[in-house]
């Protein structure tokens, strides 16, 4: 599925905003002119959050009261057209349709597949484990819509489970109340955990031969998903670890305590590998990535933001020969940081300076 156009009313900075995309664009532009804003727009309407703001509303114009996005995809002879909605007026509220009609934000999540590459996605070896387990449910909940459904009501038992456990804790419960809670926490963490191991191995297949062709095939990297639990230990967890729970008044085991561990040389690599080392890595799980999907027999579209500055040459010419094989949108501040093999193919998008 290819982008065709984008339109973007009181998104951030854009008060109006339309373009054709082609299969390679280019959006140049001195920094702080909105070009990141464009792949956090596109990345919204994939996944239905932004990769850079938790609250919502900072994605509306400042002097504005609502916002709207809208992306024309095409696949073959059809036509697709998403678009979210943002209002502040009575109240803020997010809405999404396909083709006009209203739909769920989980009937929109893998609508449109993408795989974002930005200066950030290095949190992905030096941020917290919770920066690893949002990559593995984004890739995930895009292919898989049962899986996002699980991972909702998975999130739902956990709170209502640490509810009931403070409750316990404060003598306004019985213990045996966790029962329901303790089932439904083992039978949704259990598929999403056999899930997220899928996922792990499929990358830690194919990531150490992208790793070695910008590093040198004496240098081996792996990937390995940690689990506070095991899915055929997990009641039995739960229980001998009850009253440890009920004091903390949270629950201390499933899969949202879990992290993704990465190896250089069978070392961790945030301790252990150089910036360039760890550069290679991200960009070597991304292209992981986009296998992944295609093992599915979709391709996703690339974002890459303003990455090709942060890499050195060998680097960015691996990148060159990977972005001819789906759709790719690039930012950049400079076009002389690109290849001019790109810059022949590609439409470039030169945004306007504010004045």
């Amino acid at each position: 599925m290819e982008i065709k156009k984008i339109k973007l009313t009181n998104f951030r900075g854009h008060r109006n905003f339309s373009h054709h995309l082609a299969p390679l664009t280019i959006i140049t532009g001195p920094n702080g002119i909105g070009k990141t804003n464009i792949l956090e727009a596109i990345l919204l309407c994939s996944t239905t959050r932004s990769h850079r703001t938790s609250y919502d509303r900072d994605l509306i114009r400042w002097d504005q009261e609502y916002a709207r996005i809208e992306v024309e995809l095409k696949e073959g002879k059809e036509t697709v057209k998403i678009a979210t909605f943002l209002t502040l007026v009575p109240v803020f509220n997010k809405n999404y349709q396909i083709n006009g009609s209203t739909q769920k934000s989980s009937d929109i999540v893998g609508t449109l597949q993408s795989v974002l590459f930005s200066p950030e996605t290095m949190d992905l070896v030096y941020g917290n484990p919770a920066t690893r387990r949002h990559f593995m449910d984004v890739i995930l909940c895009q292919n898989n819509r049962q899986y996002l459904r699980t991972l909702n009501q998975y999130n739902r038992v956990v709170r209502e489970r640490n509810r009931l456990l403070f409750l316990i804790n404060q003598n306004y419960a019985q213990i045996d109340e966790l029962e329901f809670w303790d089932q439904e926490l083992v039978k949704l963490g259990s598929l999403i955990i056999e899930k997220r191991q899928e996922l792990s191995k499929f990358l830690n297949s194919s990531i150490n031969n992208y790793y070695q062709s910008t590093n040198g095939a004496n240098e081996k990297v792996k990937i390995a998903y940690k689990t506070s639990v095991l899915p055929p230990e997990f009641m039995k967890i739960l229980q001998k670890e009850r009253n440890k729970e009920i004091k903390y008044t949270a629950t201390l085991f499933g899969p949202h305590r879990d992290d993704l561990l990465f190896y250089l040389n069978n070392h961790p690599l945030s301790s252990n590998a150089s910036r360039g080392e760890c550069r290679s890595f991200v960009l070597a799980i991304k292209l992981s990535e986009i296998d992944y999907f295609k093992s599915s027999n979709t391709s996703p579209v690339l974002l890459l933001d303003d990455v090709f500055s942060e890499l050195d040459d060998k680097r960015r010419q691996h990148l060159t020969e990977i972005i001819q094989n789906q759709q790719t949108i690039i930012t950049t501040a400079h076009l002389t940081d690109i290849d001019d093999k790109i810059i022949k193919k590609a439409q470039i998008i030169t945004l306007p300076v504010k004045t």
